[in-house]
């Protein structure tokens, strides 16, 4: 199985932290190891194919958790099955496919993008240097506490 990332990016130390929304990588991908809950390594590294040619490993995947404000109150969402990337030079991709794989929907406008699960819009991504940077914050599987709930839709809602 070969994956492939087309994303054509501008390295930008301050995208660290984000997520780009990205309609061309087939996968959710991150270099960031820290920030994988459950992390099992592959047996066999998964081939990465970028839009230059050259092909990078995947070497495990996991879930990442990430906390987002798009219903009125913070809500931790649960992305299952991210690649872990370790020699990927971008940033941490959202693949519009994996999200449209999981009954995700994405609208894009001028300068704003929303996620909706069914009608609800969940969380929202703005256009930033001609990337769709994710607003939400990553959650560390060291922040997790007994204030986060999980349910059996991926969903988890921390209470205030």
């Amino acid at each position: 199985m070969l994956i492939k990332l087309f994303m054509a990016y501008k390295r930008n130390p301050n995208l660290a932290e984000s997520w780009i929304i990205d309609s061309r990588a087939t996968s959710t991908m991150t270099s960031r190891r820290e920030w994988i809950h459950d992390y099992i390594p592959f047996k066999s590294a998964v081939p990465i194919s970028l839009g230059d040619d050259r092909v990078i490993d995947a070497v495990g995947s996991g879930s990442v958790r990430i906390s987002m404000d798009g219903n009125g109150r913070p809500t931790v969402y649960e992305l299952q099955d991210v690649y872990y990337v370790p020699n990927m030079e971008t940033n941490n991709l959202l693949s519009v496919t994996y999200m449209s794989e999981r009954n995700y929907s994405t609208i894009f406008g001028r300068n704003e993008c929303s996620i909706l699960k069914g009608m609800n819009v969940i969380g929202k991504a703005r256009k930033r240097d001609k990337l769709w940077i994710l607003e939400g914050k990553t959650l560390f599987p060291t922040q997790e506490s007994a204030h986060v709930a999980r349910t059996s839709i991926n969903t988890c809602v921390m209470n205030r």
